[in-house]
């Protein structure tokens, strides 16, 4: 908003914490001016933890004043130019990989991994897997950065994370359920001093179509489409989206490992019950993917009875320790021999769902204050639940569709995950990002891999 009230002639301030006054200066330069100017809070004051603001408000009046009465924003010498074609040049092809490898590390265009070189001939190889001009916008609301995402952006970070053009049509849909998602997903990913990151679920034929992995291992290395699919997202997040990690970036205090890649699919064949998709409204026959702002995960290794393992798990929902909590959603990622023993035992998914919301995740307030746990947050709360004094229980989330339950991971094993996400996550259809010579890219992937 300052950034775009200076570049229409109106004096503006950025009231910003210490941590971001770098990201306001980056976000500006991205706009197309040089610099914005800021004035400094306290982050206590910010989050909340300060409840006398008064003092560190008064303090910041001066900086505001000077902000739009006398500060001028500093000039720039000389044009950046951005360039279509970077060349590296050394004694043999290892020696100009490495250069570019350090040139993008300073960039802040890599996630420290070896990068593959985007050459001309690797980029229209990743461009063969979509349809639309190169040139065509997908996204514009990646913050903080605010970057255009085109057709070749996406291909240039699919090279850089080994990608194959048969992926794209994933990548594609994730871009599109980004773009299309309540701002706060954003927010979370590429702009919160938490420690988030993109957790992407595939559903549906394509998986298989992918070799995507939904079984031994799933959420660990060794399969390409699994690793090189949350790559390629992540990237996107830092280039398109400026997510690098610093305070010209994304601010977050300790980062997640979920930044490098975080991506499976649903394990339909070994679930019970309706594939995650198929709960959305989504048929059966659909390829999906969903978008998930993770924070962290718990494993649950437990063998039976079910109301064991549901005690459990409501105790993952229940002993969540954040600033403020709600409304949230998370995720459960129930290994075969799990659901097997719920579905057994007569339990549905909603059945799972309200146990664990109508009354093993609800807490006394006077709990949350004497043993740390996330204090919910008063304005929700109040609107669905009487709150009489601290003794009163509040729940940890709105509804009990605030879990959603998918079936990962190979049989014979009684050890499930639980992922702490924040808000709802984003689902696109992939099916519409399909490009023409779809069989013939997976007839190429049968051949190579």
């Amino acid at each position: 908003m300052s950034a775009a009230a200076e570049k229409a002639g109106i004096p503006a301030v950025s009231i910003v914490t210490a941590e971001y006054v770098e990201l306001a200066r980056f976000v500006a330069g991205s706009q197309g001016i040089p610099s914005v100017a800021t004035a400094v809070i306290p982050h206590e004051v910010m989050s909340g933890a300060i409840q006398d603001v008064r003092p560190s408000c008064e303090a910041a009046v001066d900086q505001i004043i000077h902000a739009l009465t006398g500060w001028g924003s500093p000039e720039v010498s000389g044009k950046s130019v951005a360039q279509e074609v970077l060349v590296f040049e050394g004694k043999d092809y290892q020696d100009a990989a490495d250069r570019m490898e350090s040139h993008f590390l300073a960039q802040k265009w890599s996630d420290g991994l070896p990068l593959v070189p985007p050459t001309r001939e690797r980029v229209e190889w990743m461009l063969s897997g979509m349809d639309p001009p190169r040139d065509t916008v997908l996204a514009v609301g990646f913050e903080p950065r605010f970057g255009l995402i085109t057709v070749e952006n996406v291909a240039v970070n699919a090279a850089m994370a080994g990608g194959r053009p048969e992926y794209m049509p994933v990548i594609l849909a994730a871009v599109d359920a980004l773009e299309k998602a309540d701002r706060a997903l954003m927010r979370l990913l590429n702009g919160s001093t938490s420690n988030f990151g993109p957790l992407l679920m595939i559903n549906g034929p394509i998986a298989r179509q992918l070799n995507v992995n939904s079984s031994y291992g799933m959420m660990g290395p060794g399969w390409k489409a699994n690793a090189t699919i949350g790559r390629i997202v992540n990237l996107l997040l830092t280039n398109g989206g400026g997510g690098h990690s610093g305070p010209a970036g994304n601010p977050t205090v300790q980062g997640f490992p979920a930044r490098y890649s975080w991506c499976f699919a649903e394990n339909e064949e070994a679930s019970p019950w309706k594939p995650f998709h198929m709960e959305l409204g989504f048929d059966k026959g659909d390829s999906t993917v969903t978008i998930m702002a993770a924070r962290g995960m718990q494993p649950i290794h437990l063998r039976p009875p079910a109301e064991r393992v549901l005690g459990a798990i409501a105790r993952q929902v229940h002993s969540m320790a954040v600033v403020k909590y709600g409304p949230m959603c998370h995720l459960l990622v129930l290994s075969p021999a799990h659901a097997e023993i719920f579905a057994d035992s007569g339990w549905s998914k909603e059945d799972i769902r309200s146990f664990v919301f109508d009354a093993r995740a609800q807490v006394a307030l006077a709990r949350v204050e004497a043993e740390g746990i996330a204090y919910p947050q008063e304005e929700w709360v109040k609107s669905i639940v009487n709150i009489v004094d601290k003794a009163s229980l509040a729940p940890r989330s709105k509804e009990s569709g605030d879990l959603a339950i998918v079936v990962g991971g190979a049989p014979g094993t009684y050890c499930s995950t639980f992922v702490s996400c924040s808000r709802a996550g984003a689902t696109a259809k992939i099916d519409p990002f399909k490009p023409r010579n779809w069989p013939e890219l997976l007839q190429q992937a049968g051949e190579e891999l």
